[in-house]
């Protein structure tokens, strides 16, 4: 931990910087300076040391050199160039390509958010979303769903909600891995996590009253996964550095954060959901009924588990949302399952029900 400065620090030596602390996605300005052994950092809301065994030095654009903490993956400081106490530091380890790249645009984003350029950094954020690997996001998804509740295993469920998948994402339309799960919880609700993993909980399946309701809800998270949203939402919440490398992130992922997409990432996955079913040659009015339903609720059951609560608090219904559905749905539309597929998963869980036999049975 960085201990707090007491001496007052003197000029020389002293470099203008933008520390990103990891404890918020703002840029602070400070001011820095070697003062011994230790880097000391001093703005309106920082004043401290950090001991120069803990740094190592990155990238060096023209925004100045990036440096980073051993001891705190999410914490990076950009220093003006030309600063001389940085130039006996190591250097971070090897860059891949893509981890360069990713670098050097985070700076550009740090640059932005300086500047009070919101336009540009969201922008940015766009750009980079869909460059990061699933094998940077792919661990953090699955340890996600893993502390979500167990999963169905009936597979006759379980082949029915994937047949809706492939006709609503045909195969390699969606770049990287797409992995359906359906969790054994009252939820009513469904989400999109890094590493393309889509979950829908069991409770979800039991309100809905046909499988187009399903089958829209599906539609709209692959729309989220299409569209990069999830890496977004990681990228605004942890920053750049915690997306380059190492599989522990998720222990520092706020899952309410990264469900809480924005208003329009939230009507770009509608836009993808009518899409897809329309291409399909299914309707997408029963989501605009399922959207209904759970509008008119006068309570909605907690979730247990932090950040999802029922479907409409993280993906809020409104009138008008429903109404865009319900215009652009495709008449005649065919079917969506066959009753037997479709009273396959709505049992998809039930084989976790059975009770096992006696011993000796």
């Amino acid at each position: 931990m960085p201990t707090p400065s007491t001496s007052p620090p003197s000029d020389a030596g002293r470099s203008d910087a933008r520390l990103h602390d990891g404890r918020d996605a703002r840029a602070h300005v400070v001011s820095v300076e070697r003062d011994g052994a230790a880097l000391r950092l001093r703005g309106d809301e920082h004043d401290e040391q950090v001991a120069l065994a803990l740094l190592r030095r990155g990238q060096m654009t023209p925004a100045g050199l990036t440096l980073h903490r051993t001891d705190a993956r999410d914490w990076r400081l950009i220093v003006a160039p030309g600063s001389d106490f940085a130039r006996d530091l190591p250097r971070l380890g090897s860059w891949r390509p893509w981890q360069r790249g990713l670098a050097v645009a985070g700076t550009a984003l740090g640059v932005a958010s300086v500047a009070g350029i919101g336009w540009a950094g969201d922008a940015l954020v766009s750009r980079l979303a869909p460059l990061i690997p699933p094998a940077v996001t792919a661990p953090i998804g699955k340890q996600l769903v893993a502390g979500m509740g167990p999963a169905c295993t009936g597979a006759a469920g379980r082949a029915a909600l994937g047949r809706l998948a492939t006709r609503l994402a045909p195969a390699g339309e969606i770049t990287g891995p797409l992995t359906l799960t359906i969790i054994d919880s009252p939820i009513v609700n469904a989400a999109a996590l890094p590493g393309g993993e889509v979950v829908i909980f069991r409770g979800l399946i039991d309100e809905a009253t046909s499988p187009g309701e399903v089958a829209g809800v599906l539609a709209h998270e692959l729309g989220h996964v299409a569209r990069a949203h999830v890496n977004k939402g990681l990228i605004r919440q942890l920053g750049l550095s915690v997306l380059t490398g190492g599989s522990d992130a998720a222990a520092f992922v706020n899952l309410a954060l990264l469900l809480r997409a924005t208003r329009a990432d939230e009507t770009e996955a509608d836009g993808e959901a009518i899409r897809r079913l329309s291409r399909a040659g299914w309707a997408s009015a029963p989501l605009a009924d399922f959207f209904d339903r759970q509008r008119r609720k006068p309570e909605r059951r907690g979730s247990g588990i932090a950040g999802l609560d029922d479907y409409a608090a993280t993906h809020p219904p409104d009138a008008a949302r429903a109404a865009r559905f319900r215009a652009a749905s495709v008449a005649g539309a065919v079917p969506v399952l066959d009753a037997a597929g479709w009273q396959a998963l709505r049992t998809v869980c039930a084989v976790q029900k059975k009770a096992p036999p006696a011993a000796g049975v």
